[in-house]
């Protein structure tokens, strides 16, 4: 699967996001392991791996991992981060909260 969003964050940052992984679904669950690579308003990016276990729906939550980033977020890898989504067509509207150093 890839796919491309919109992200937020608690910090003020947004941008454009494209990820590509794996969705393994059953008849109530998914699981999803993607990789992302995000760009902000000013040009800056970093790169997550996000995972998430839960009920099928158009909404649902996980964590997200940094593991590379340039800028600002050199100093963010390693750090783990709740997200949640929202799929509205091919669309993906990814927001997270995150304590950051």
């Amino acid at each position: 699967m890839e796919n491309s969003g919109l992200w937020k964050d608690n910090k003020g940052d947004y941008g454009n996001e494209r990820c590509i992984g794996i969705i393994k679904k059953n008849k109530s669950n998914s699981n999803v392991e993607v990789r992302c690579e995000h760009i902000n308003q000013l040009g800056e990016k970093f790169w997550t791996l996000k995972v998430r276990n839960s009920q099928i729906h158009q909404t649902g939550g996980g964590v997200s991992t940094y593991i590379a980033g340039s800028g600002k977020y050199k100093k963010y890898v390693g750090i783990e981060c709740p997200y949640g989504v929202n799929y509205i067509e091919n669309m993906v509207w990814y927001t997270q909260k995150c304590k950051l150093p």
